[in-house]
């Protein structure tokens, strides 16, 4: 007889940001990097926050368009926005994407967030074939803890760019 035993493995978060008294740090690097998609693929990035602060958190991420997007393409990619694998926090254009401010919830002390964000190109025509839609945003974690005054910020700049390629093409391919 055989004994097969599986063990869940966790994904590690593409990102990471600490929260502690002094305020949120941690991203490095562009969350999203250039990528090349198909017409009808997608490329999920993730952040986990975790709170050392001492208190409970409440978290928002604040999005707003930079000089470096390309808005011939904003209306075509979706986003969606996931906290902790399921609770769908946005779903929409990026286009709105790029203006909104995302409730994350309250995050106890000690505690960790996984935020997944989602770009999707839909099956687009072949007027954008060899074409890049380049795009970046800034994301912005707000956190207000109760008795605070102020709002300590931790601000993530991540630069997608979509390379829309030949409709044939089965999956999306992130660069490493």
């Amino acid at each position: 007889s055989c004994l097969l035993i599986l063990i869940p493995l966790s994904r590690a978060a593409d990102q990471t940001i600490t929260c502690v008294s002094g305020g949120c740090s941690g991203i490095q690097n562009s969350l999203f990097d250039e990528l090349s998609v198909a017409p009808g693929g997608s490329v999920t990035k993730s952040i986990e926050i975790i709170n050392n602060h001492g208190e409970t958190m409440k978290l928002a991420m604040s999005v707003s368009k930079n000089d470096l997007t390309d808005d011939d393409f904003t209306k075509l990619v979706d986003v969606t926005v996931n906290t902790d694998g399921a609770n769908n926090r946005f779903s929409g254009s990026l286009e709105n994407f790029l203006i909104s401010y995302i409730d994350l919830e309250k995050l106890e002390n000690g505690q960790h967030r996984l935020v997944e964000i989602t770009l999707s190109l839909p099956d687009v025509g072949n007027e954008y074939q060899g074409k890049q839609a380049k795009f970046s945003f800034d994301v912005k974690i707000d956190q207000e803890v109760s008795g605070d005054a102020g709002v300590g910020d931790a601000a993530a700049s991540p630069s997608p760019s979509f390379s829309p390629s030949p409709s044939p093409s089965p999956s999306p391919s992130p660069s490493p």
